[in-house]
């Protein structure tokens, strides 16, 4: 591993090395202009354009250029170079992203957006990466608040915010072509057109991409399709109005714990957004239209033998949503304001199982007002304040408070403190799921009524899950060479959900969805950054956390383990890298990326533990463990003067073939008549990840 990153390194240096008559004029006389990369702006923090030393929370940001130097062309993958970002790919076509510990397979306590636009999925409560609306080439910088930001974006907004912000067309080349080809016959194609004067832009772009199986490259996992249209003007000098429209389609496979084996995903996610911003003011509007149709295998008696019951799950949702901002720098003081409607409409026939009769519809109302100032209390120590009151059907009103002290103790320094609340409410599969074996928090009565199952007076009114974080931060300039940026925190969970198996009167199973338990977490992350010279950048990140939680349901009552395990998250992650841009056109990069073990419980595997049909399986019910692993990212590529970039990026280049998920989401057991138990299935669920050399072509004209 070492001999490795030696010699991608020495591969790097030799490739920044100027030709020799260059030499002298390329080096600099006074050390002292090697200096790090300018910092970035950042929106998403503050609401409002600022240096990333001022941000009211822990902050990272992915540029443009970062993204070309990698060679990847996911942005989930992207993501596992960000401090306290935990990202498993459960198949080569789905991934699990969290922050600062979260390991659900939905992934639901991170608030994602696109331009302002959120994606998050309100049925599931998650979001598909690779149904990514925008090609990876578009993308100008990606900004990741690790902690709560509810203050300023509501629900959701829980462990974190992702936003990703994309070029205007005056940023973009006229024309861009890609194609990428593995030797995994992984294949990707994309294509950007643009047009940009002083007072209109337009912008069109596509992407088609093909995954195979890690299991068999033979065979399909994953099929993507996207196309988009953005179009703007600008008025009155500094006043921008745009429009944006696209589609995008995703066939691919999922991995839940609510249902063996693995899905197979249609999706179809169309948008269409407008805003206006006109002085202190920007108003903005969005709609979107969700078509899933999942192909699910369910098996109730947990039999192999038995015929499967296959159900096909379908869940249709729109969502309106128009939100007015306002921004007004006044000096001393620099207010953010406003206020938001969202309206979903979901219809699944998850809320009815097969019951015609009833109405398989759903909607939920969402309104929400929001505050907030940044203003100086001494020379140099600045406070940043904001409320935000949201309003929810079924978990009614919540105040989401934040306030953070900067402290800027010398120039290039600043200490951040920093309190925040947060809540996440409950997807519309945890508030009305009624398909006869599963009841969410508001099933139809007149469901209940026909299955004997479901009862009524088990459906208690939900709470939102809640989150209280203390935050302490450091970023700083250390000469003009290092950077670092280093994070403490302490969080209190409350009210968290889970889906738990009960034994009723009857002597039968059910699933509930319920508040069952509350806890605790606590980490630190730390990053640096190195500028060897102004070619060759090194950097190193790592995170540790803990967890400790408190389960509040009854064992005696009938339910299930729980699945919230202290050691249910990997505690360490780690990255170390350098990055190589040369003059001459040459760029390189490599990172060792490692990731501690850690357990998962999933439902299908608890569920032994109380089904009485499977009292002789229930030694089976145990959590598994997910081993650690360590990988090697490597890339490198030359851009030419006309415009052609090509590009050799291998990932996992060791071949360490790994589990990044568990391998199996269930056990069946035949412990009826007496006959013998079977031995679980392998790779039923995640699969083991290999290597993959990928070689891209782009021109830009």
């Amino acid at each position: 591993m070492i001999r490795v990153l030696l010699a991608t390194l020495l591969l790097a240096l030799v490739a920044s090395s100027p030709p020799p008559a260059a030499a002298a004029e390329a080096e600099p006389a006074n050390p002292e202009s090697l200096l790090l990369t300018p910092l970035p702006e950042v929106f998403t923090a503050n609401r409002f354009k600022e240096q990333v030393n001022r941000a009211a929370s822990a902050v990272t940001v992915i540029t443009a250029e970062e993204i070309d130097l990698y060679g990847l062309t996911s942005l989930a993958e992207l993501l596992r170079y960000v401090v306290g970002v935990n990202v498993a790919a459960t198949t080569s076509s789905s991934a699990i992203v969290g922050l600062r510990g979260s390991t659900s397979d939905l992934s639901h306590k991170i608030l994602v957006m696109v331009d302002g636009r959120s994606v998050y999925y309100d049925f599931y409560g998650h979001y598909w990466w690779q149904s990514l609306p925008v090609p990876i080439e578009e993308i100008r910088q990606v900004e990741i608040i690790r902690g709560p930001g509810a203050s300023l974006y509501g629900a959701n907004a829980f462990d974190g915010v992702i936003h990703i912000l994309t070029k205007r067309p005056g940023e973009l080349a006229r024309a861009t072509g890609v194609a990428g080809y593995s030797n995994r016959s992984t294949a990707r194609s994309a294509a950007i057109a643009s047009y940009a004067d002083e007072h209109l832009g337009v912008k069109l772009s596509g992407e088609l991409t093909e995954l195979p199986a890690w299991r068999d490259r033979d065979e399909t996992s994953g099929r993507a399709k996207r196309f988009n249209l953005y179009a703007e003007r600008v008025v009155n000098g500094d006043g921008l109005l745009s429009f944006a429209l696209g589609r995008s389609w995703l066939d691919n496979e999922f991995v839940s714990e609510f249902v063996p084996d693995r899905l197979d995903n249609g999706l179809r996610v169309d948008y269409l957004q407008t805003s206006a911003h006109l002085g202190d003011l920007t108003l903005q509007g969005f709609i979107t239209a969700i078509e899933l149709r999942d192909g699910s295998q369910f098996n109730q008696e947990f039999d192999p033998r038995a015929e499967p019951d296959f159900q096909r799950i379908t869940a249709d949702s729109t969502t309106y949503d128009v939100e007015l901002n306002y921004d007004r720098d006044l000096g001393c003081h620099h207010l953010v304001g406003g206020t938001s409607f969202r309206r979903n409409e979901v219809r699944s026939n998850l809320f009815v199982d097969k019951e015609p009769s009833l109405d398989a519809r759903r909607n939920e109302d969402l309104s929400a007002l929001y505050l907030q100032d940044s203003f100086p209390i001494a020379e140099p120590v600045a406070v940043v304040a904001g409320l935000r009151f949201d309003r929810h059907p079924l978990t009614a009103n919540h105040l989401s408070p934040r306030v953070a002290l900067l402290v800027y103790p010398a120039a290039g320094h600043t200490l951040r403190l920093s309190y925040a609340r947060a809540f996440r409410n409950p997807s519309f599969v945890e508030s009305y799921i009624g398909n006869g074996n599963t009841s969410g928090f508001a099933v139809d009565e007149r469901l209940a009524m026909k299955e004997p199952r479901l009862r009524p007076d088990l459906n208690e009114e939900p709470d939102a899950e809640g989150l209280t974080a203390w935050e302490l931060g450091y970023r700083g300039s250390l000469g003009s060479r290092l950077s670092l940026n280093a994070e403490l925190y302490y969080n209190l969970l409350a009210h968290l959900m889970e889906p738990r198996e009960r034994l009723n009167e009857e002597g039968n199973t059910i699933i509930l969805i319920r508040n069952f338990a509350r806890g605790r977490a606590w980490g630190a992350e730390v990053e640096g950054e190195f500028a060897a010279s102004r070619q060759v950048e090194l950097f190193a990140n790592t995170s540790y956390r803990r967890f400790a939680f408190d389960d509040q349901a009854d064992p005696a009552a009938g339910w299930g383990p729980s699945s919230f395990l202290d050691d249910g998250a990997p505690r360490w992650l780690a990255n170390l890298g350098v990055r190589v841009c040369a003059a001459t056109g040459w760029f390189a990069t490599t990172a060792l990326h490692r990731t501690g073990s850690y357990r998962t419980f999933p439902l299908r595997i608890r569920g032994l533990a109380v089904d009485p049909r499977l009292a002789a399986a229930a030694s089976l019910a145990e959590p598994q463990t997910v081993a650690a692993y360590t990988t090697v990212n490597g890339s490198v590529g030359y851009h030419t003067r006309h415009g052609i970039t090509l590009t050799l990026a291998a990932a996992n280049l060791l071949g360490n073939d790994h589990l990044e998920a568990a391998a199996t989401n269930h056990r069946y057991a035949t412990a009826l008549a007496g006959t013998p138990l079977v031995p679980p299935p392998e790779g039923e669920a995640a699969e083991p990840i290999g290597r993959e050399v990928t070689l891209q072509l782009r021109y830009d004209f």
